[in-house]
């Protein structure tokens, strides 16, 4: 029996249920690359270095670090070559973006800046297939917590000790962030993960952390990222209930799904609503800037301007010059992909979303501990936080996430494991040990 785990395990069909806990230099290294592509280092970097120094062929020195994130990728990534290939296989529906990121650089309005993106993005992507090769679903989800929890920490203590630069002129909470939006996308991230990690019996004092971040969150007044937020943990509850009364799951689940997408709808769609979220119609000019993005990229509309090419480019120049407002992205993250690889770009990216989201539905609804719920849950804030923010296909925490998760999924999916009901409480494999998750 030992040998059949050994040789399906080889095959790629699951991790094996002895699987070794993450070493302290695991979680060392793991911890690090997370605050790097959480950009958690980018504002003491500036603060040091000033926003225009540039080093390596013109990247910025906030992206320096990248280069250690990639040295930490490859000491994780040694030692384990079939669980390695397994991951790379699991991360099938990724590569295509990938591809066309590097492709791009053929028609880029500036081929050196999309040659760069795509490498880093790369290396983002490997730090992704790193994760899922150390950590299981479950760890993967305290690691998160644990990281913004720090965050969260950190961004209190900046804004007690430097207020004038840590606290906007209008009150808004920066901390360690520049920009209130990048705290409180990374700060709604660490309440979802710390909500789902405190799922689990063990782990029931994360959710102190999902405290500490909705209260930072709350004071950064992103609504954006609240709204990602509780859309997440509503998609947490629903597959909770899902889970418990396996009988109705599914219509637990599409009860749920129309609740929630109507609740947002009646609050950004109506003028109630938006008076509720102390926003206006264009959403903070969000739609006026969308308009301007599509409008720039229509002569392109297959292929874009090219990756990472179009704010750094002439067509982002312009858009700046009509808005008259410094602005590197779309806030949105469809948006900036279509600008940046047009039709094909949504297609080849937007396609494994849905198919991670559907995979991940179907996981958290399989036996197993409720660490199960993180995938899923995590692919529908990825997916509702890239509404008013931009992190698909970004070398950031928020891209290496996915790919962790979907290649969870994808190499859980081979495991054929029967859907939850009440008994066995855990899911088991050939030889009768709980398989972790």
């Amino acid at each position: 029996m030992h040998v059949q785990n050994a040789v399906a395990e080889r095959a790629g069909r699951g991790r094996r249920s002895d699987t070794p806990r993450p070493r302290t230099s695991d979680w060392l290294i793991a911890i690090g690359g997370a605050l790097v592509l959480a950009d958690a280092l980018d504002a003491p970097l500036w603060a040091l270095f000033g926003t225009r120094d540039l080093v390596l062929f013109g990247a910025p020195v906030a992206r320096l670090p990248l280069l250690f994130v990639c040295a930490g990728t490859a000491l994780l990534l040694e030692g384990d070559r079939h669980a390695l290939r397994s991951s790379v296989r699991a991360a099938w529906p990724v590569w295509p973006a990938l591809a066309l990121a590097f492709a791009s650089t053929a028609w880029s309005d500036r081929p050196h800046t999309t040659l760069l993106w795509a490498l880093a993005l790369l290396g983002t992507t490997a730090f992704g297939i790193a994760l899922d090769i150390r950590f299981t679903a479950r760890a993967q989800a305290a690691l998160v917590a644990g990281v913004v929890t720090g965050i969260a920490a950190l961004s209190v203590g900046a804004a007690l000790l430097f207020a004038n630069n840590r606290i906007g002129v209008v009150g808004y909470w920066n901390g360690l962030y520049v920009q209130k939006n990048l705290l409180g996308r990374v700060l709604a991230l660490g309440v979802v993960a710390s909500a789902v990690t405190a799922q689990n019996p063990r782990w029931r004092g994360v959710g102190l952390g999902a405290l500490l971040c909705g209260g930072v969150l709350a004071v950064s007044r992103s609504v954006a990222s609240i709204l990602a937020a509780g859309v997440a943990l509503a998609a947490m509850c629903c597959l909770i209930a899902a889970r418990a009364y396996r009988g109705a799951a599914y219509a637990i689940l599409a009860a749920g799904t129309v609740t929630t997408v109507a609740t947002v709808l009646l609050l950004i769609g109506t003028k109630p609503g938006l008076q509720l979220l102390a926003r206006g119609d264009t959403f903070t000019d969000r739609t006026r800037i969308w308009r301007l993005v599509t409008e720039g990229t229509a002569p392109v509309p297959w292929l874009g301007h090219g990756y990472g090419a179009f704010w750094t480019g002439p067509a982002g120049r312009k858009v700046n010059t009509t808005f008259a407002k410094p602005i590197n992205h779309a806030h949105n993250g469809a948006v900036d992909l279509y600008a940046e690889l047009g039709i094909v770009g949504l297609v080849v990216v937007l396609v494994p979303v849905a198919f991670a989201a559907l995979a991940a539905a179907r996981h958290a609804l399989r036996l197993g501990p409720v660490a199960c719920l993180w995938p899923a849950t995590y692919v529908v804030f990825f997916v509702a936080s890239n509404v008013a923010e931009s992190a698909l296909l970004r070398h950031k925490l928020y891209w290496a996430l996915f790919v962790a998760v979907l290649c969870h999924v994808v190499r859980q999916r081979g495991q054929r494991l029967p859907l939850a009901s009440p008994a066995p409480r855990a899911a088991r494999d050939t030889a009768g040990r709980a398989i972790p998750c």
